[in-house]
């Protein structure tokens, strides 16, 4: 038979290891969605390029405002 603080150590160790294990689970996991997308490029066509390149005007209203003094 165990004695009370005996059972409150075994206790305490359980929920430590637990937290730990958890803990190791949550990083394997994380590890494993990064592997996942490790490697992988964003390829975008020519079209696509140009169009981020092009020139907008700015709008009137977004201009900012002269003040005469």
């Amino acid at each position: 038979m165990y004695e009370k603080c005996e059972v409150e150590e075994m206790l305490r160790s359980y929920l430590l290891s637990n937290s730990q294990l958890e803990e190791l689970e949550n990083k394997i996991a994380k590890n494993k969605v990064l592997l996942k997308y490790n490697g992988k490029k964003f390829k975008e066509s020519a079209e696509e390029t140009i169009e981020g390149m092009a020139l907008n005007s700015p709008v009137i209203s977004d201009m900012p405002k002269r003040k005469n003094k």
